[in-house]
């Protein structure tokens, strides 16, 4: 998808007969398009080469689940300091509630542009309780996502080596449907399962190019009860 997009740009400079500046000689919409969003598409191409961009995204992965409450809750603590500061400051500093909450949604983050900042003795100390209480809640999804993002780098050999070996059976032509067929081929002592030796020839087989010791390493890896064998089940789980 990112290939086709970072290609597009050819076909408007071709309908726009290469011109993409108007004649005033102002960059247009589409100049902009294609001058400034098409370099970062063709950037994106890079992270292809990059595995451990995998392991990014499943951190996310992982702590997603958490992230819905603790942003509704810090929605709510911004409307919280928003309301407090639209109550204290007079109209003239702050003339609506739009305003209010731009103003704690910044100091929330620590940010603080400096366009708005209360000038009553309650709307400063609104402030300083409001920072004070982000800070410390702030640290809460931080350390969610750190977490996370710690377990996936413990695991990181084992979630690259499955997306390798899922990669490389979809570009042999293997699908899910096919594994169940070729555990019975290989499976030489008909009991369901492989153990390592027919797991090791069924991979030679499947020419997915793997070494031997990764070929042990994803042995294990299936292996989750230790039992020596692993089927068909358990493989495509």
């Amino acid at each position: 998808l990112i290939d086709i997009m970072s290609g597009a740009p050819l076909a408007l400079r071709l309908a726009m007969d290469f011109e993409v500046y108007t004649s005033t000689g102002v960059c247009s919409p589409l100049c902009a398009l294609m001058l400034g969003l098409v370099p970062v598409l063709r950037l994106l191409k890079l992270l292809r080469r990059f595995q451990n961009f995998h392991l990014l995204l499943r951190a996310f992965s992982l702590a997603v689940e958490a992230l819905p409450v603790l942003l509704f809750i810090w929605g709510v603590l911004c409307l919280v300091s928003g309301a407090a500061l639209f109550v204290v400051e007079p109209r003239d500093n702050i003339p609506n509630l739009a305003i209010a909450l731009w103003c704690g949604a910044v100091s929330m983050t620590t940010l603080g542009y400096g366009d708005v900042y209360p000038v009553t003795t309650s709307g400063m100390f609104v402030i300083v309780v409001t920072v004070t209480t982000s800070i410390l809640y702030t640290a809460i999804p931080l350390g969610i996502i750190g977490n996370a993002f710690s377990e996936v780098w413990c695991d990181r050999d084992r979630i690259l080596l499955m997306q390798k070996t899922r990669k490389r059976l979809l570009q042999a032509g293997y699908h899910a449907t096919d594994i169940p067929h070729l555990f019975k081929i290989f499976d030489l002592d008909n009991d369901g399962a492989l153990d390592i030796d027919d797991f090791r020839t069924m991979v030679g087989f499947m020419k997915v190019g793997l070494a031997d010791q990764r070929v042990v390493d994803l042995f294990d890896h299936f292996d989750a009860d230790g039992g020596g064998s692993i089927d068909d089940k358990e493989f495509v789980r």
